[in-house]
């Protein structure tokens, strides 16, 4: 597939004045997700990788957490937790509970920082009850989609980003996502085994694992033994690349070392950035179609940057007039609509969600709607009247 060929520009975008209202009047939901914008149902399927470019992981402690590696991995390589995304015949409706977890590591350790009472803890026990738009290992659809691989912030599992990656499934993408062990928050291994991140965390090694995760993912994506012959489904000649935070950084640096993935053909970076904040900027021009989304926080505080390039396109989540604290670091992952929950309104937790003022569900519609009208443009060649 051709990449269409654009003028040389940097377009900024922010949410238009028509859209204001909208976040006056507040979108209301039960749900604490958005539904899904396509025709598809959501499935997915677990696939564990031992990633044998990086044999010992930088995090493995000899007698001390050889559990955390699966029994098969003498050699205490790498490991990864793909948690592939598809197209099904399911309907779309709200089905399985999320992923536990991130949630209930979560939860110990905000009852140990705020010696939380039983009434709190209660409360924060039925985040894991909320439901997703998603169904696990469901019956493929026998057709070709374009794949999309997603590379999750340091700290958080794909898992929690599932408005974005639910919506562009349902239509008609593949998304791959890929959870780094000891990197993207608590993960549980095929043996039932949860594995967390370090207390004495390297954020020199989980940056370099990241970036390694994704080469490996990339070098190997046709050799993953999916499930349901998945295989078939999958044009491996037309991938996509999106990420957040620290896995946004990990696509530019791998691209910056090489740039010979002639099937990646699009690019999304979501506040891009990592603990070496600074010097990540500005990001390099990138010869394929590339869309860098700020929060508007984010965007301030990094003062982050993109070069003019083409097929550049720059998204700036708030309108116009409002301050910068519109919206802000986590309101690309699902915290933007799960805000809402009653056990978040627990004011020291609220806090540390690192969501804006701004209606967390309009928010998370235009990020929503900017990810598929960016990847419709350039991996299905559909027009787009949202990037203009």
């Amino acid at each position: 597939m051709k990449i269409r060929i654009l003028y040389l520009q940097l377009v900024v975008l922010c949410i238009s004045s028509y859209v204001a209202c909208a976040f006056a009047s507040g979108i209301q939901s039960s749900d604490y997700f958005l539904k899904p914008t396509g025709i598809y149902g959501v499935s997915y399927q677990d696939i564990f990788l031992i990633n044998t470019d990086i044999c010992p992981d930088a995090f493995y402690q000899e007698n001390i957490n050889d559990s955390d590696f699966s029994p098969n991995n003498t050699k205490h390589c790498h490991e990864i937790a793909l948690r592939v995304y598809y197209p099904s015949q399911n309907e779309l409706v709200l089905n399985d509970e999320r992923y536990a977890p991130p949630i209930i590591e979560t939860n110990k350790w905000l009852a140990k920082k705020y010696n939380l009472s039983k009434q709190d803890m209660a409360k924060l026990d039925t985040i894991l009850k909320i439901k997703t738009y998603t169904t696990a290992n469901s019956e493929p659809i026998n057709q070709k989609f374009p794949i999309i691989i997603f590379m999750p912030g340091s700290g958080s599992s794909v898992q929690t980003y599932t408005n974005i990656v639910s919506d562009l499934v349902s239509n008609g993408y593949i998304v791959i996502g890929i959870n780094s062990l000891f990197i993207n928050g608590a993960l549980e291994l095929s043996n039932g085994h949860i594995v967390s991140p370090p207390d004495a965390y390297s954020d020199v090694h989980g940056r370099e694992e990241n970036i390694g995760d994704l080469k490996f993912v990339l070098d190997h994506i046709t050799d993953i033994k999916y499930e349901f012959n998945l295989k078939q489904d999958m044009d491996f000649n037309c991938v996509g690349l999106i990420g957040h935070s620290r896995g946004a950084m990990s696509i530019v640096n791998l691209l910056k070392q090489n740039q010979n993935y002639k099937e990646v053909r699009a690019v999304i970076l979501m506040d891009p950035g990592d603990g070496l904040m600074q010097a990540n900027y500005p990001l390099s021009k990138f010869s394929i179609p590339k869309m860098t989304m700020w929060s508007s926080l984010f965007k301030n505080e990094a003062h982050g940057s993109s070069l003019v390039g083409e097929y550049n396109y720059e998204i700036i989540l708030k309108p116009k007039n409002a301050n910068d604290n519109f919206s802000d670091h986590n309101n690309f992952s699902d915290n933007s609509t799960l805000q809402y929950h009653p056990a978040y309104q627990i004011k020291k937790i609220h806090k540390l969600l690192a969501v804006g003022n701004g209606d967390g569900y309009t928010i998370a519609k235009e990020i929503n709607d900017y990810v598929l009208n960016f990847f419709n443009r350039y991996l299905k060649n559909e027009a787009s009247n949202e990037l203009r």
